[in-house]
């Protein structure tokens, strides 16, 4: 976010694209997270918990980066002109952290409407469960997860996509099911 910031004196000095300073400060989050995800799969890979489903995770981390580096570039022009957006952001991320359930389950919020609802427009949630579901309980996101994404965090909406997947049963469930559980909820969904 203080990526235009620092670069300021360097930005008026000499020629360079004004966007690459964001772009660096991306790949060294983008970077940083590949690492740890690196060292993820290995320990998962030790406890007995990998499967081709794991490989999701990369595919689902670039699409990430692409989100937050667009949600970034706004941020730090915003940065630029008004000077309390660092505090704002700070803010709203701590808020946004709450919102998305990571270290809660899904079906909490299934019970109230209205929380649901709001789970369904914070799009960290739908990261964080595809990487729940491709990691953790290693089932692949289907066609329709794919293109819910997409059409999320794409610059339009063909055929109005987005409205039809809203529609779609909740994509993620928060706890940890065993393999009882997932054979159950495969043949309920086919049945």
């Amino acid at each position: 976010m203080q990526s235009f910031l620092a670069a300021g004196g360097l930005l008026t000095r000499t020629y360079f694209p004004p966007e690459v300073p964001v772009i660096a400060g991306s790949l060294t989050v983008l970077t940083q997270t590949a690492v740890e995800t690196i060292i993820l799969l290995v320990f998962m890979a030790i406890i007995g918990n990998l499967g081709w489903t794991t490989l999701i995770a990369f595919p689902i981390l670039l699409l990430l980066t692409a989100f937050a580096f667009g949600i970034g570039m706004i941020v730090s022009l915003l940065n630029v002109r008004y000077r309390d957006v660092a505090y704002l952001v700070a803010l709203g991320i701590q808020v946004l952290f709450y919102v998305t359930p990571i270290v809660y389950s899904e079906d909490i919020a299934a019970k109230h409407a209205w929380a649901a609802d709001l789970l369904k427009l914070n799009p960290m949630t739908h990261f964080v469960g595809a990487m729940r579901h491709s990691v953790y309980l290693l089932q692949a996101p289907t066609l329709l997860n794919w293109v819910s994404h997409v059409a999320r965090h794409g610059d339009h909406d063909p055929a109005g996509v987005a409205g039809v997947l809203d529609q779609s049963p909740p994509l993620h469930r928060g706890d940890l099911m065993s393999e009882q559980e997932q054979v159950q909820g495969l043949k309920a969904a086919g049945a």
